[in-house]
This record gives structure tokens, sequence and C-alpha cells, in this order.
């Protein structure tokens, strides 16, 4: 993401940067802000100079360079043989670092993840009209239909990688892309709910060719997230050709009380379903453990997101977590311990999922997807 997501790349440390101003904050009653909400008015569309449909430039840089503003693309990826490729191209980020990231993540099948990253004060290189962004020797590069991306293992601790992805259903966003509260915003764009991915990816001098499925999507703000969303669901995946994209964010103390779900459906003739807001909610499953004994106690163990004319999608968690990051891992013992106090251990997790989809007119379908769920508290 929305994911993250989503993501432990994107996701870094600085939110220890609050957590003394927050401890004193949280005795005291919340700010009143306006809650947070899907920009999507005709006069939203207007204002931002935008139309339903998604245009290239809306995948190239949106930011205020030198600014306190963040942002990163994203692309994961599921091989033929099971093996996830994640990479994330981040700006400023973290929030008022000034500082450009490139990382990777390798999970083959039934093997443990190998992850690297690269850090570094070079301004970079940033298209406002398309995609395109050069951070070190790595580049990502694309126009919504095509997408070249580069991670060059030098600079990665031997992992790296050259995918091409090809769109394979309708750019998407949720009204204007825009989630905001007051002058705060955190924004989202799906450059490529489902494509096809294919390449190499280069782990330890050693280069192997993969071939499969591909998501890519941008992510852009001006305050850090968890200052707007106290957690997230994401997830996407196929059922029989229907690529699903679906998140619900959930609003930070202050921000409002009411979640903001979204479900997108697709094929390659076109959208079968895009609702968001009130047109569509999202239901927990039983809960489960978390497979993870150093993260201890239970998460829904499937999300479903059903529309108002009905239709339906189900994604349940597979097997043991693809990725479970502590957000405090390396955090001095006084900003653990200040967490622990204020009842907050921010964590990111990752599975495989499996993903249906049903409803009027739809017959019921199947597939394989990925699921994760972005704890901020």
């Amino acid at each position: 993401m929305v994911g993250q997501r989503h993501e432990p790349y994107i996701v870094g440390m600085k939110l220890t940067r609050r957590l003394a101003g927050l401890w004193f904050a949280a005795a005291l009653p919340a700010c009143a802000h306006q809650p947070l909400h899907f920009r999507d008015s005709p006069a939203d569309y207007a204002q931002m100079g935008l139309t339903s449909a998604v245009a290239v430039r809306e995948d190239g840089r949106r930011t205020r360079p030198g600014s306190d503003d963040y942002e990163w693309w994203y692309l994961d990826g599921v091989a033929s043989d099971g093996t996830v490729v994640v990479v994330a191209f981040s700006d400023n980020w973290l929030p008022g670092g000034h500082r450009r990231k490139v990382s990777i993540e390798i999970t083959p099948p039934a093997q443990a993840t190998r992850r690297a990253d690269f850090t570094t004060d070079d301004p970079g290189a940033f298209a406002g009209d398309h995609t395109d962004v050069r951070i070190g020797h790595s580049r990502f590069q694309g126009d919504l239909a095509h997408y070249t991306i580069d991670v060059d293992p030098r600079d990665t601790h031997g992992l790296g990688c050259t995918l091409h992805l090809e769109r394979r259903v309708p750019s998407y966003r949720p009204g204007t892309g825009v989630m905001a509260s007051d002058d705060a915003f955190f924004a989202w764009v799906v450059a490529v709910p489902e494509g096809a991915l294919d390449g190499t990816l280069t782990v330890d001098g050693r280069t192997e060719a993969l071939s499969g499925s591909g998501y890519h999507d941008h992510n852009w703000g001006n305050v850090e997230p968890w200052a707007l969303v106290r957690n997230w669901w994401w997830g996407r995946g196929t059922a029989d050709g229907r690529t699903v994209v679906m998140a619900e964010l959930r609003p930070a103390s202050g921000r409002g009380e009411r979640a903001l779900p979204l479900l997108y459906v697709a094929t390659p003739q076109g959208v079968v379903t895009e609702v968001h807001g009130d047109a569509v909610r999202l239901s927990e499953g039983p809960r489960a453990t978390s497979d993870d004994p150093r993260h201890p106690g239970s998460r829904a163990s499937q999300v479903t997101l059903t529309s108002r004319e009905g239709l339906s999608s189900q994604f349940l968690r597979r097997g043991a977590p693809i990725t479970s990051m502590d957000l405090l891992a390396g955090r001095s013992g006084f900003v653990r311990a200040l967490a622990s106090i204020m009842g907050r251990s921010p964590w990111y997790t990752r599975w495989r999922s499996a993903v249906t989809l049903e409803g009027p007119g739809v017959p019921a379908a199947s597939g394989e997807g990925t699921l994760e769920f972005m704890d901020f508290e």
C-alpha cells in the first residue's frame, strides 16, 4: 500500500520520533480534526485537475522537492514457482530526513526472506510527467502500461533484480486517491493492479529468471501515516482471471471514527466494480495466532469486503507470515519502554492468502493473493 502497505521498507522507525510527544498528548483530550475521508467530490477532482481515469503523470513525482513531504513507488510480485519479490523506491523517507532509499526483499518457496536496502543523501532524480526514479545505481521507470525496475546488487548487498511489468487491468485509485483530514493527507494510486511480470533476480552473484504476476502502487503524503491512521488491512490477488485489490484504513485518534474501506475488481476487459467509503464494508473473521513467537497474540484469520450490491471478496491467511517485523527493532531501551508504557507495539505482518470472489452476476471464483496488516499501535 495501501498497503504499507503497506511495507517494512517504507514504514520506518521515525514513528519513535514522536513517542515522547504522544506520551504527553495521550493524557489530554484528542484534538478536534476534520474526520479522515476520501476526497472524491466533483470539486476535489476539479481542484486537482483529475478525471475518473488515472493519468500517466499521476505516477510521476507528486511531492515538492526539499519539503517534508514523502513519497514511494512500490512493487510486489509472485513468480510461478512461488518466489515473492518486493521492491520500494522512497524519497524523503523517513519524513524530514531528506534521504532516498531503495529496498528489496526476496522470499523463495519454503526459505527465509532475504532483505537489503540502500540509503543515500544524494538527491536522486525524479520525473514529474511519468515514472522515472533514479536512486544510486537503481532505476524505476514506466508509463502506467509498461515498467522496468532495476535494483543494482552493488548497492543492496548482493540482492538485485531487473524486472519488466506489463499492466493487464486498468489503473485505479479511490476517488482522487487522496485521503485527508484538514490539510494533512495520505495519497495512493494503483498504477498496475495486476500485470505480467518477468525478468531476473540476483542473489549473491547468482542470477535466475523469474516470471509470474506483479503489482505496482505509488504513495505520498505530507504527514507521517501514523498521524492519520492507527492501522490498516490491505490485500491484492487474482481469482479465476479477476484482479482484486482491497483495503481498509482506520483513523488515528482525533481523526474521526469511521474507517475507510475500498474494493476494486477488474478483468483485462475493464472494471467490474470500484467502491469505497459507505458503498462497501469490511468484516473480520475468527482470530488466529500470529505464528510469530516474537509477536504473541492473535489477528483476524480472514477479512471479507462486501459491496452494497452484494459483491463479496474474502482474503484468508495461509501459513506463517512471509514478513513479520517489529517497527521498533533497533530502537533504544528508553524508546521501547516508553512505547510499552503507552501500550504501543507497532508491527507489520504480511501473509500469503487464499482469495475468493462471488456476487450477483459474478460466478464464484477462487485464487491466490497477499494480505497485510499494518499496526501503528
